[in-house]
């Protein structure tokens, strides 16, 4: 056997194992290999012979070309959450046999791969991505997870509110989407996925719960006693949320048509509710109580929430979600979130099923 990295070849093995539910040990046991030998070949590290590629294919109902293909040197035909220009960076996963590629939130965050007229040219290995799950929601716990997960649970987070996670995972453009609503248990969740995703089954499994109420400067120079004492105060600037995001729900079902009220700068998630009102350029927002704790802001609680995941049954169940819902559910995740001021981590892995 040769090496795969330097054959260019990639190897398909382990997910389409998964899907047979075999283990290494079980399909080494069918070709007449090692578990060793199994686990080289689903990293890379080794290239199969012609007979034991045939065997293997045989083991598993496929085509040999549906486990070993070649390194392509153009670039991947991925779709693109949204319409981009050439030059674009992006984030680049597999969901569904089929690539897929979002733009890149920041110039801190290394990007997959380039938009060109060909398609997308990856910056990485394209094996490396294939493993990679794609998690959406405005938590920023979730960059912590995906940080958590290494290599052998790779992610990446994709910053957005509730209703757009929802809206890519219904197109089948990310593994996973986080959705917060205002309660404390997960039936108001359930309801909504259930509605979302008719005849599939979902899932539900708790990243962290938290408090979400309004930023306030430190000391609360104001002396803003809540959202109804806001809502007199016409020159107040108020760091804004999409209609899509949870914040936004909160308002308007703590004021109703009162909400109008509301003007000021536009914020993209609750970090950025956090710095307008420690840079001064809005005087309050709603955001979680986490990230506002962080930026040393004070905090006046309104409701609580719990953040949940919701992916498909099929997803949680094979890579690259299951080795990242691992990291989710084991101790090194919980004592981080437990650490950080705002997060609870009592019912972090906790899951529930949407028939």
């Amino acid at each position: 056997m040769g090496r795969g990295e330097d054959d260019g070849l990639r190897s398909q093995l382990r997910r389409r194992r998964e899907a047979a539910g075999l283990s290494q040990q079980a399909l080494g046991d069918r070709v007449g290999v090692t578990r060793q030998a199994v686990l080289a070949i689903e990293a890379g590290r080794r290239a199969p012979s012609t007979p034991l590629a045939l065997r293997l294919a045989r083991a598993l109902s496929c085509r040999v070309e549906d486990l070993f293909t070649l390194a392509e040197s153009e670039g991947l035909d991925a779709e693109l959450s949204e319409s981009l220009p050439i030059g674009a960076r992006v984030l680049v996963g597999r969901v569904d046999e089929r690539w897929v590629a979002h733009p890149v939130a920041g110039a801190a965050t290394p990007a997959d791969a380039l938009v060109e007229r060909s398609g997308v040219r990856p910056l990485v290995d394209a094996g490396e991505l294939e493993a990679r799950a794609l998690v959406a929601g405005c938590a920023p716990v979730l960059g912590l997870l995906a940080q958590l997960g290494g290599a052998s649970a790779s992610a990446r987070w994709l910053p957005c509110s509730s209703h757009a996670g929802l809206e890519l995972l219904q197109r089948r453009l990310v593994h996973a989407a986080g959705l917060h609503l205002s309660a404390p248990d997960a039936a108001t969740h359930v309801e909504l996925v259930r509605e979302s995703f008719p005849g599939e089954e979902m899932i539900l499994v708790n990243l962290t719960c938290w408090w979400q109420g309004l930023a306030l400067p430190a000391g609360n120079p104001s002396a803003v006693l809540g959202l109804t004492d806001l809502a007199a105060r016409t020159a107040f600037r108020f760091a804004r949320r999409g209609s899509g995001s949870g914040a936004h729900a909160l308002l308007e079902r703590s004021l109703g048509p009162s909400a109008a009220f509301v003007a000021g700068p536009l914020a993209r998630g609750h970090e950025d509710v956090a710095w307008l009102v420690l840079a001064g350029a809005a005087d309050a927002g709603i955001a979680a109580e986490g990230p506002v704790r962080m930026a040393g802001l004070d905090f006046l609680p309104l409701a609580e929430e719990r953040f949940d995941l919701v992916m498909r049954k099929e997803d949680a169940e094979r890579t690259p979600l299951s080795p990242l819902l691992e990291v989710l559910s084991g101790g090194k995740f919980r004592n981080q979130v437990r650490c950080l001021p705002g997060y609870c981590s009592e019912r972090t892995g906790e899951r529930a099923e949407v028939r």
